[in-house]
């Protein structure tokens, strides 16, 4: 009682009132402001984007992927390489072949149970109810010989090979078998019972397979009795393995929790009273070896990303089983039935025994088949019907300018920006129409900077003015989607950078454009995940810009006439700095104006760093009822102030400014921030002269 009803003496005690709390404020994802988007082949992976870093790169993509001499490098894998090496975090897009190209279905395997019902000979058994056998190993027939109903079954793996046959994961229905009984002529019927398929696609999955098993009280690794009688169900144990390759034996990947296997039930909705755990197979098999969502920590994919569990031909079997066993056995010695009501789910129809190892009387494992297959602690596996298809660069370029065309509708996820937080694109050495394709994000991200090659990778050997008309087609592209509409503003976040050569300290074979140079110099100078620039890496000047990845560059010197055409065109080049050394003298977008801060790239950068700051604003506040128009433009300034302060090595001038417009006001729900900025303008140009005078 809490309430006072009346005047009798009485205490009212009501408890605590917690007057402490407040709302727990959510950690900020850790982005570097120099994120860009790479697109890879790889081994194994999501198609997905994610934002990798570390060694979730490597664990999400397989290591071969980042092999530069494997058969899933292209250029693009160069760049990953080069971002990895300065620690910036990157977001990774895998792309695979089409099925017309060789791409196969996700490696998979699906176990059946062929099962006759049959008459089975009686044999004499021991006192541990385990069968008799004579000097060649052959079980003893009881004396005179004897038959009981029981059922004669195999186990038998098939696989889907054809990637349109995917539709077959999860879908499989019962047929006819192929066991014939001698005497009626009655067939087999086969069961799917369960089903697995790996969690993405590639032949990376042939060598991924499981040990699936039914331990007993007699074996190396004994069976869990207390778990077995406190959940009123078989526990059965499975395990994956992992194989170099298909010459090699292969070795046991351990789950989350670094066991060797997973013990389970094929009895649906079975919790463990013991560990207040699910203990059935669809429940936990996956999640021991994966985890796609963790706000602290990179998604972990397991090697098997789907599964089905038959769980109607599991128990319509256990019933017919169970019915005929333990008509056979209730009591015997080495049995597990004793009559109780929800017993049937002991049945071991695995490997065919009890609990204490003792064979059953009614059920009978044909593993002399030739089409069989023994489940036991021993045996492996393997999934099949994984196929990498084709990987050239054709396709990869056709590949990449599919996934990036979705950046120009406007509908697309790619839109989501909280997810999706890519900020650079560098073309790495794309054909002309995946080039043209890269410039589609300028269109409606306004937080992303595109940096464009003139060189296509393993193209022909290009002259200073094939590069240059290469650049102004490019230039041409990217002026296609101006900054702003609204203020008249022509593109800023693009740049035409001319130039390539071979990489030093690499293995890809291919030459490669200087790109790759300048996503480097971001890389250390804006790919720390605390996102605040690094002052003693901005690479304005010497020797931060000194071009050093690159021997045999295709060209260095620029005469006095193109260098005005190319300039003036928005385009940029490498020329030599010293006899041993090159630099980049100037990174300008393809902003026009030579007077404006908009036309170098260190702008282009703040510029897409501002936008996702503004946004990272509008989530944080959108929705809100609790402030006053006033409050509001004070709240929101000052937030911003916070995100802004130290970020950008002192290059600029950043003062954003929230206001309630009177046409805001008027709309009652909007507010206006502006992010101003001030910065120098690029210095280019040098005026020398020589003054001569008398001593």
């Amino acid at each position: 009682m809490t309430t006072v009803t009346s005047g009798v003496p009485y205490s009212y005690n009501r408890g605590t009132k917690d007057d402490s709390l407040i709302a727990t404020p959510v950690a900020p994802e850790i982005v570097p402001q120099h994120c860009p988007k790479v697109y890879i082949y790889a081994q194994k992976g999501p198609l997905g984007p994610q934002l990798v870093g570390g060694g979730s790169r490597e664990a999400i993509y397989g290591d071969l992927s980042f092999d530069e001499r494997s058969v899933f490098a292209t250029h693009q894998t160069v760049l990953s390489n080069v971002l990895m090496e300065e620690g910036n975090m990157h977001m990774i897009e895998r792309v695979i072949a089409k099925p017309e190209d060789g791409l196969g279905p996700r490696s998979n395997l699906a176990l059946f149970l062929d099962v006759l019902e049959t008459d089975l000979p009686v044999y004499q058994r021991n006192s541990n109810g385990e069968i008799l056998k004579d000097l060649m190993n052959q079980p003893l027939l009881v004396t005179p010989a004897q038959s009981v109903r029981g059922y004669k079954v195999k186990w038998v793996i098939d696989h889907v090979t054809s990637y349109g046959n995917e539709s077959r994961f999860a879908s499989l229905v019962e047929t006819a078998g192929d066991q014939v009984d001698a005497v009626s002529g009655t067939q087999s019927r086969r069961y799917p019972i369960l089903q697995l398929w790996a969690s993405s696609y590639g032949s990376y999955f042939n060598d991924v397979g499981i040990r699936l098993f039914a331990p007993t009280s007699s074996g190396t690794m004994p069976i869990n009795s207390k778990m077995m009688s406190a959940v009123r169900a078989y526990p059965f144990r499975i395990a994956v393995i992992k194989r170099p390759n298909s010459k090699t034996t292969g070795t046991i990947l351990s789950t989350r929790t670094g066991a060797p296997y997973v013990e389970f039930t094929l009895r649906e909705g079975v919790v463990n009273p013991l560990t207040n755990m699910n203990s059935s197979m669809s429940d936990i098999f996956l999640d021991s070896y994966q985890k796609l969502y963790d706000d602290n920590n990179p998604p972990q994919f397991g090697d098997f990303g789907g599964l089905k569990v038959y769980s109607e031909n599991i128990e319509h079997l256990t019933d017919l089983f169970y019915a005929a066993e333990s008509a056979a056995s209730m009591n015997a010695v080495g049995s597990d039935f004793i009559g109780d009501s929800d017993e049937k789910w002991f049945f071991n129809f695995v490997s065919g025994v009890s609990s204490h190892g003792a064979e059953y009387r009614t059920f009978v494992l044909n593993s002399g088949d030739l089409n069989s297959v023994s489940l036991t602690d021993q045996s492996v596996h393997y999934a099949s019907g994984g196929a990498d298809g084709k990987m050239d660069l054709d396709l990869f370029a056709a590949l990449v300018s599919e996934r990036v065309r979705e950046y120009g509708n406007i509908d697309s996820p790619l839109m989501q920006d909280a997810v999706h937080v890519e900020s650079h694109f560098y073309d790495t050495g794309f054909p002309l129409r995946t080039k043209k394709d890269l410039a589609l994000p300028l269109a409606i991200r306004k937080d992303t900077v595109v940096v464009l090659s003139t060189y296509v990778a393993g193209g022909s050997k290009m002259s200073a003015a094939e590069e240059s008309a290469m650049g102004v087609s490019l230039r041409n592209r990217l002026r296609n989607f101006p900054e702003s509409e609204f203020y008249g503003t022509g593109t800023c976040r693009g740049v035409v950078l001319m130039r390539y050569g071979k990489k030093r300290n690499s293995d890809y074979r291919l030459k490669l454009p200087t790109t790759i140079q300048l996503a480097k110099f971001s890389a250390r100078m804006m790919g720390s995940a605390d996102g605040i620039w690094k002052e003693g890496a901005v690479f304005d000047r010497t020797p931060n810009n000194i071009v050093s990845m690159f021997d045999d560059l295709n060209e260095v010197f620029v005469p006095a006439s193109a260098r005005i055409a190319d300039w003036d065109a928005g385009l940029n080049w490498v020329e030599a700095y010293s006899r041993k050394a090159n630099y980049l003298p100037a990174i300008r977008t393809v902003y026009d104006h030579d007077s404006s801060v908009l036309n170098n790239y260190f702008t282009a950068c703040l510029c897409a760093s501002l936008e996702k700051i503004g946004l990272r604003i509008h989530r944080m506040f959108s929705g809100s009822i609790r402030y006053t128009e006033r409050q509001l433009e004070t709240a929101i300034t000052t937030e911003a102030k916070k995100m802004v302060n130290g970020r950008f090595a002192g290059l600029y001038r950043v003062t954003p400014q929230c206001v309630v417009t009177e046409f805001d006001h008027q709309l009652g729900y909007a507010w206006t921030l502006t992010m101003n900025f001030q910065g120098n303008v690029a210095k280019t140009v040098q005026t020398l002269q020589l003054r001569a005078g008398r001593l």
